[in-house]
């Protein structure tokens, strides 16, 4: 009897164990990492907090979707006070609980839309063979240069609707192109 006992426990507990290893593994709820779609800024930026505080949409490709729908929405409701919330922005997704930018890369991305400024371009003065401006080409200096352009327009007049900061802007920008090409001429090419 004891005997039988046993075999029928041992056998109960194969017949569990097999079930439990056929079973439909247990997957994770699915996260739902919803862009930013409200008209009003203020809410639109609540969203976008809403959204990068998940766990499984703390990424910065995220983090480039949800920046680019708020530009795409500012844009619909330009104005001066879109800097504001931007600024706000980057200073709160560069929290430590959102682990998503440091504060000098949150900078880096305001002052990319929302300033006159360029990225200083340092010349290595102390090579004789000027080849190189910071291990690049002038061309790709040139082109990163276009491309900031570009950002500062979408910023400054897209989404600020400020003609004059844009100006500005172009005005630097053509600057810095005279300078370059007057290290091309130089033979610094």
């Amino acid at each position: 009897m004891c005997k039988y006992n046993l075999l029928r426990a041992s056998l109960l507990w194969v017949v569990v164990l097999m079930a439990a290893c056929t079973a439909t593994p247990v997957t994770p709820p699915i996260v739902s990492c919803e862009l930013p779609s409200n008209k009003d800024m203020e809410k639109a930026f609540q969203e976008a907090y809403a959204t990068l505080s998940k766990k499984g949409c703390q990424s910065s490709s995220r983090l480039d979707a949800v920046e680019e729908r708020l530009l795409n929405l500012a844009a619909d409701n330009r104005g001066a006070r879109n800097k504001d919330h931007f600024d706000e922005f980057y200073y709160r997704i560069s929290n430590p609980d959102f682990n998503l930018l440091t504060r000098r890369q949150a900078v880096i991305r305001l002052k990319s839309y929302f300033s006159i400024e360029f990225k200083t371009v340092l010349l290595d003065y102390n090579d004789p063979t000027c080849q190189e401006v910071r291990g690049k080409g002038l061309d790709e200096i040139e082109g990163e240069m276009l491309a900031a352009l570009e950002k500062k327009e979408r910023g400054l007049v897209e989404v600020l609707g400020d003609q004059d900061q844009w100006e500005l802007a172009k005005l630097r920008y053509s600057n810095l192109i005279e300078a370059l090409d007057a290290v091309k001429r130089a033979g610094c090419d």
